[in-house]
């Protein structure tokens, strides 16, 4: 506890520092909001912890919760029984929440290297079938939803995963510069040797970053349904997913399919499947289909609730180099291009428990709508109401430090982008003319594009 109340000094220590390299004297916030963000919510910090502060505005109590929720989301798992921290598996991905999201930011594109275990995970179902849940992904029989590639001594995993990458075809620009992609190529062997169930979908998933998400839980459902009517944009469509605490449909929200309604029940998914913790929120999922639903409770809803706190109250970084020449232009561009019909910058937040999260503008560059983004990107697999090509527009905000936060960082939903620019060019569908019209740009206004996004 010493450790993390140093911690919150030395984050009010690099407020102050930073104000100056983050640019908070370049640009009035005053005259243009969209460098904070939502005032109470960003955090003037570039460096390497640039995702893990809280949101200004906390009370005593809500900054105690933090500390608590911080430490379930810092805590490794070990098997039972022991003092502190067991249940873990007996299948399991990674032995904690930072073990996938390092820093708080995305994993690295790998999986089933380390003792650790996997920082990206494959999800899979049956084409057809009884769901779990109303309009729910069919399980595959005897492993789930999800290959828990891990596990505890003297238990054997689902699969054996390894992924490797495979080259596209040289392309150009326009302009005649030479660019490659490549895509992943997952390899999935069952631990007995025996064959995978006929049909079976599968999809490669990065983690996502996790700050902000309070912010984004905070924007009233009825603006995110009335975006999907709205003109002038890239038309997209919601995703009514089964909520496990509510017990019935609700609006999608979080994941690369909108296929999460909750920080909660995000929460309570990842310990359950990603960790093998049974508890009250996702029981029935703890070991998919690979142990009883009887199992006691090894992490209490309480806890469940605490991390879940921690990722609502974490703060986003604020913008930088907002006056620099190629930024504006980079923006101006992005717009021209129309990439801002899907990559929507402005929301407000609405009435709030804790006060730094309420009645705040805020700037996430997405619409939190599923896109077609086409058959290159297209994994194949539905989930509720989002089929296989489509996919959430990713928020943008806070993306400018990825690399900061991790070097080895990748991009897209299944880590094939090593740059902004591959990200860019593996647009395809509703963003097809996007990708097209960056593709058409001299070298000058692509690196001005991408240099805005790296100030965001």
């Amino acid at each position: 506890m010493i450790n993390r109340i140093f911690y919150i000094l030395l984050i009010s220590q690099l407020w102050a520092c930073n104000k100056s390299q983050s640019g908070e004297d370049d640009q009035s916030t005053e005259s243009n909001p969209e460098f904070m963000g939502g005032k109470s919510g960003t955090i003037f910090d570039a460096s390497s912890n640039a995702y893990k502060a809280p949101i200004n505005d906390l009370s005593e109590d809500d900054m105690a919760k933090h500390l608590v929720g911080d430490g379930f989301f810092e805590s490794r798992f070990v098997t039972s029984p022991a003092v502190v921290n067991p249940g873990l598996g007996p299948l399991f991905n990674n032995t904690g929440c930072d073990g996938c999201h390092q820093k708080e930011g995305r994993g690295k594109p790998m999986v089933g290297r380390g003792p650790q275990g996997s920082q990206m995970l494959v999800f899979v179902s049956m084409p057809t079938g009884e769901p779990e849940v109303p309009g729910g992904p069919v399980p595959v029989p005897g492993i789930g939803f999800q290959i828990l590639d891990q596990a505890v001594f003297g238990q054997t995993p689902n699969a054996v995963v390894s992924l490797t990458w495979e080259e596209q075809p040289e392309q150009t620009f326009e302009d005649g510069a030479p660019y490659t992609l490549r895509k992943p190529k997952l390899n999935l062997t069952l631990a007995d040797g025996s064959a995978f169930p006929s049909g079976m979908l599968q999809s490669v998933r990065q983690p996502l970053p996790v700050f902000g998400l309070g912010l984004l839980e905070a924007i009233p459902e009825a603006d995110i349904i009335a975006n999907e009517s709205a003109t002038g944009k890239v038309p997209g469509r919601l995703n009514w997913v089964w909520s496990v605490t509510e017990n019935s449909k609700v609006l999608g929200r979080f994941g690369r399919k909108a296929s999460i309604p909750s920080v909660v029940e995000q929460a309570g998914k990842a310990f359950a499947l990603d960790i093998g913790l049974v508890n009250e929120v996702f029981k029935e999922i703890a070991q998919g289909a690979t142990g009883p639903n009887d199992e006691p409770i090894e992490i209490s809803k309480e806890a469940i609730e605490g991390a879940a706190f921690y990722l609502q109250t974490l703060a986003v970084p604020a913008r930088r180099n907002m006056k620099d020449t190629d930024v504006l232009r980079g923006e101006a561009l992005f717009t021209e291009l129309g990439c801002v019909g899907c990559h929507q910058p402005q929301w407000k937040t609405g009435d709030h428990s804790v006060k730094g999260l309420a009645n705040q503008v805020i700037f996430p560059y997405s619409d939190f709508l599923l896109h077609d983004m086409g058959d290159g990107l297209a994994d194949n697999r539905p989930d509720f109401e989002a089929t296989g090509k489509e996919w959430r527009t990713p928020t943008l905000w806070g993306i400018g430090l990825t690399e900061t936060i991790l070097p080895q960082a990748s991009y897209l939903h299944d880590g094939r982008a090593r740059s902004l620019t591959e990200a860019i060019l593996w647009h395809s569908g509703q963003a097809e003319a996007m990708k097209e019209g960056f593709r058409g740009l001299p070298v000058t206004d692509r690196d001005a594009l991408i240099k805005f996004l790296r100030s965001l």
